[in-house]
């Protein structure tokens, strides 16, 4: 199209406002993408390494829920900042000769396929090269990124315009309807961070045993060089809001103790928390496992890249699940025997770490999103790239998959996403998990692909393996009905399921950006989607995971949005509740177990409790205090619901209890 060129030249004159005129024959990213936007072709680049290295990224490969590469530039002469020890002493060889420029779209930004060609910047380049992954000065803001932000959004607007908005004006009306009439619910923004206090929380909040919800921010807390300015917190939230913090990552020297905990929480039957750091480490900066008390002690159990070539995986961003056995589970984008693709791995609550898998391209890469175990006992998940999907930018190298994955690490293949160039309907890029549900299906989104303007599906897959698009967004004008998914569906106490779109929903809202800052849904078992909340950026911005607390209530973190201020342009994000009318319920700290094995059973009022029955046979328990009990799995006992009788009235779990052979 006309403004492709015109797109790249803006592109070459921000990577010529940094200062940087070129990076050797590797092709810096900014240019590389500005290049084939001009011409369709590579050019060659003036080598400014001579020039001290000023252009040398320190990559901070993080990007937010928007997918607008929060990336960092500086120079560090090659050593990873504080660490004092070459950054590639432990990393594969890299080898630029094969040309994979689909390394430099790793990072997409909020536009169409067919626009990521200016998208990015490579871990894997960033990980076996000159280029580091540790982060070193001068800082560029994030108003850097303004001018790359703006034009993007601008050219985002044309293609959608071109494509998906253009519905006839009849659906808006049969929408507008139809939001009318969905049942009242009540939004309340609880949080909106400052800075101080944390910023641009990405991970979906978890509820203790004491009835309050955790979770995490990337940004915000302590300032400290090393992690360009803020770190991340692990904070505590009542349901009414009050918000503390428990721990500010990068407290320990040379960021030790890690930072950038993206995947967020999660509660042991131990009652404390387990989760990952991006960065930071013993090791070269490769991310951490840590575990953490309800008072804030925090306990790092794993450096990853410890093993020659980070052979046990680096860079993890998904959350971490407590398996039947006890151990956690999780995944890293990258690392594994392959170099490159991503692990899953296994890690003991003393920190034993097994790598399960090292994908290798073919059969999956860059899993995002985290695992879980399906009622076959098995691991089911995602991965972002690879398989054998071919319409995807720039090298045909996949467009995600999902799998199904043995505790022996056996890996299956379940569905390739983008079957052909010129077919995505069943959706793309998958970057969060799966659910399965009640009806013992599947449940994912894809943030790109479908059938309206690159904005992402809802997709099925039954026992069989049949994988079935559910729901194609921007199917409604404006793309009223979101667009783009990154966070994991969950499935409601009534027995729907819940999710949130990063944009969409009012265009207009007072971000300015012209597409949109995201949404609440619901969708029925039949597929029928409703909005149940459109966001506004003072409200919030960016929508990621949510969690349903026991007492009913829905409960979910923005990226962007709320309040802005001097250390967030665009808001430091923020936490929302949204009460949608369903009652309480308890569900477990783990969903599985054996006969006369212990578990945690989460609710409210269950001070007065006078039995507790799983599937109708009677269980011994022992009320710990009015939002936790503990509970054993009776003799007899098969797989079902738990019920508990409090003086308020009998509580139902919102799943069934799996009994274990």
């Amino acid at each position: 199209m006309s403004g492709e060129p015109a797109l790249g030249v803006a592109l070459l004159n921000f990577h010529r406002d940094l200062g940087c005129d070129g990076l050797l024959n590797v092709k810096h990213p900014i240019a590389v993408a500005a290049a084939k936007l001009v011409d369709g072709s590579l050019v060659e680049l003036s080598d400014h390494a001579a020039h001290g290295g000023q252009c040398v990224p320190s990559i901070k490969d993080y990007y937010n829920d928007r997918h607008t590469c929060k990336r960092y530039f500086g120079a560090n002469g090659g050593r990873e900042v504080g660490a004092g020890r070459p950054r590639d002493s432990r990393r594969a060889p890299f080898d630029f000769a094969q040309g994979r420029l689909r390394y430099w779209a790793r990072c997409w930004l909020t536009i169409g396929p067919s626009e990521r060609i200016m998208a990015g910047i490579s871990r894997q380049a960033a990980a076996h090269s000159p280029l580091r992954l540790g982060r070193g000065e001068p800082r560029f803001s994030r108003v850097s990124w303004a001018a790359i932000r703006e034009f993007s959004y601008q050219w985002r607007i044309v293609m959608a315009r071109l494509s998906a908005w253009k519905v006839a004006g009849v659906v808006f009306v049969l929408f507008a309807a139809t939001a009318i009439g969905a049942q009242a619910q009540t939004f309340t923004t609880l949080v909106d961070f400052d800075g101080n206090d944390g910023a641009e929380p990405l991970a979906a909040l978890v509820q203790g045993a004491d009835g309050n919800l955790y979770g995490t921010t990337s940004m915000g807390g302590i300032s400290n060089s090393q992690c360009f300015g803020s770190c991340g917190t692990a904070f505590k939230i009542t349901v009414a809001g009050s918000l503390t913090t428990m721990y500010e990552f990068c407290a320990q020297p040379d960021c030790t103790d890690g930072y950038d905990p993206i995947g967020g929480l999660v509660l042991g039957t131990d009652g404390n928390f387990y989760g990952t750091t991006e960065y930071g480490g013993t090791t070269i900066a490769a991310g951490t496992v840590f575990k953490i008390s309800r008072n804030g002690t925090l306990i790092t159990l794993y450096n990853f890249c410890s093993k020659l070539y980070c052979a046990d995986g680096e860079n993890s961003t998904a959350p971490l699940f407590e398996a039947a056995n006890g151990h956690f589970y999780g995944t890293t984008q990258l690392g594994g025997v392959y170099g490159t693709f991503g692990t899953a791995f296994e890690i003991t609550p003393t920190g034993n770490l097994t790598t399960v898998f090292s994908f290798d391209k073919k059969d999956g890469e860059s899993p995002y999103g985290g695992l879980i175990q399906g009622s076959d006992g098995n691991f089911y998940g995602t991965t972002f790239d690879g398989g054998k999907g071919q319409g995807c930018f720039p090298d045909q190298g996949g467009c995600g998959t999902a799998f199904r994955l043995t505790p022996g690490g056996k890996l299956t293949t379940v569905h390739s996403f983008c079957p052909s160039p010129t077919n995505c309907s069943d959706g793309a890029q998958p970057q969060a998990g799966l659910i399965q549900a009640t009806d013992g299906n599947l449940y994912g989104v894809t943030s790109n692909g479908a059938t309206h303007g690159y904005a992402g599906t809802i997709f099925r897959i039954a026992p069989t393996g049949t994988t079935t698009t559910f729901y194609n967004f921007c199917a409604q004008p404006n793309c009223a009905d979101g667009g783009e998914p990154a966070a994991p569906l969950i499935q409601g106490s009534d027995g729907n399921l819940y999710g949130t779109t990063l944009l969409g929903g009012d265009i207009n809202c007072n971000l300015g950006y012209g597409y949109g800052c995201g949404t609440v849904f619901r969708i029925t078992p039949q597929g029928s989607l409703t909005t149940l909340h459109t966001f506004e950026s003072s409200d919030g911005a960016f929508p990621l995971s949510l969690v349903q607390a026991t007492n009913g209530t829905f409960y979910g973190v923005t990226n962007n949005g709320g309040t802005f201020n001097s250390s967030c342009s665009e808001g430091c994000g923020t936490i929302f509740s949204l009460d949608v009318s369903l009652g309480p319920f308890v569900t477990f700290v783990r969903a599985a177990g054996k006969v006369g094995q212990t578990g945690g059973i989460l609710g409210q009022g269950f001070t007065g409790t006078t039995s507790v029955s799983l599937n109708g046979i009677a269980a011994n328990f022992t009320v710990v205090s009015d939002t936790f009990i503990k509970a054993t799995v009776p003799a007899g006992a098969t797989t079902g619901y738990v019920t508990v009788a409090t003086p308020s009235g009998t509580l139902t779990s919102n799943l069934p209890f799996r009994v274990l052979p």
